[in-house]
């Protein structure tokens, strides 16, 4: 089977694969809010009993506040990866804002193509750990934590439910989200 996507990759495509990488996956959202409830509840109970009891605050305090600011930097971290992102994408279409991307699968091998730049990677056939599927798009991860997207309304050849099914008729498991 051959499939090809064909998209513009804009602002929109770029936000799209980083919140899906940093943000909206569902094991990495889950973490985020139990890691910042769990962070917040034990900070306020360890600074409260050592301001109620030690009438100060004591390493365990510090170390907390610490832990619920590494909370805050995972989550801006997300934020700061886009930028880089975009900066990095718009060097390599030369400072345009939006690139042409083709995307083909032929029996697991895929070609990638910028075809508003010329570039062109060589047919690979990478290892897909998972696929992830949003109401708009799928989200192919390889091994590599590489991530491919594919938007619904961008085949040209072959179209979404046949893309699915393709994948699940080689085992993968795909999640939505």
């Amino acid at each position: 089977m051959i499939f090809e996507n064909r998209y513009i990759s804009d602002d929109n495509k770029l936000r799209e694969i980083c919140d899906f990488l940093y943000l909206k996956r569902p094991e990495r959202k889950w973490f985020l809010i139990i890691y910042a409830f769990l962070t917040c509840a034990l900070t306020a109970y360890v600074c409260t009993m050592d301001i109620i009891y030690v009438k100060g605050l004591s390493l365990w305090s510090v170390g907390t506040i610490l832990i619920a600011g590494t909370c805050l930097v995972l989550v801006l971290t997300a934020h700061r990866r886009y930028f880089k992102m975009q900066k990095k994408r718009r060097l390599e279409t030369s400072g345009t804002q939006d690139s042409e991307i083709l995307r083909r699968v032929e029996d697991g091998v895929f070609t990638v193509e910028d075809l508003t730049t010329g570039s062109r990677e060589a047919p690979y056939k990478p290892e897909i750990k998972r696929v992830y599927e949003s109401k708009d798009s799928f989200f192919l991860m390889t091994g590599a934590r590489w991530v491919m997207l594919f938007p619904k309304d961008a085949f040209t050849v072959g179209t979404a439910d046949e893309f699915r099914e393709y994948f699940r008729s080689r085992g993968a498991k795909i999640r939505k989200f």
